[in-house]
């Protein structure tokens, strides 16, 4: 059974030391990064949620999604929205089918959150990803005439109602 869990001192080197597949590495970061983006971000009083994904008490994966505020820099969305910054399951546990029961459990608790306001839920994934889109395709993400560059690399932006 999959379950999101706190980051914790007992998990928390579990967390960090998640790696995705070879052929992922360029659409991705280290998980200490999104880590460290969500302590910066809740330091600043935003509202920003990092969970592990566990399989039966082991680490398998990572989350994190953050409310951004209608026009707000760098993403000057035209309303509020809840973002998924990140989601990745680590290599040894792909292509098992958790992938699609994780991200089902990060989309209701998003939803089951009242403090995320905004009608939308939206993600960025690099325009190469194409496994990438295909998956948040499948759960009601479309791609959005939106584009955004990041160290020189240009990702495209996905929405879903809330």
């Amino acid at each position: 059974m999959i379950t999101l869990k706190n980051i914790t001192w007992e998990n928390f080197h579990d967390v960090i030391q998640l790696k995705p597949r070879k052929d992922q590495e360029a659409f991705t970061k280290p998980t200490s990064v999104f880590m460290a983006q969500g302590y910066v971000n809740q330091a600043a009083e935003y509202l920003d949620t990092l969970k592990a994904i566990t399989r039966n008490d082991s680490v398998i994966g990572f989350a994190k999604w953050v409310h951004v505020p209608q026009e707000v820099k760098p993403y000057r969305l035209k309303e509020d929205a809840t973002m998924i910054d990140a989601f990745m399951l680590d290599q040894n546990h792909q292509s098992k089918g958790l992938g699609k029961e994780a991200f089902k459990s990060v989309l209701k608790a998003i939803r089951s959150d009242q403090r995320y306001t905004g009608k939308h839920i939206v993600l960025l994934c690099h325009k190469n990803n194409v496994g990438a889109h295909d998956f948040f395709h499948r759960f009601g993400f479309c791609k959005t005439s939106k584009t955004t560059t990041i160290n020189g690399e240009e990702y495209l932006w996905f929405q879903t109602t809330k």
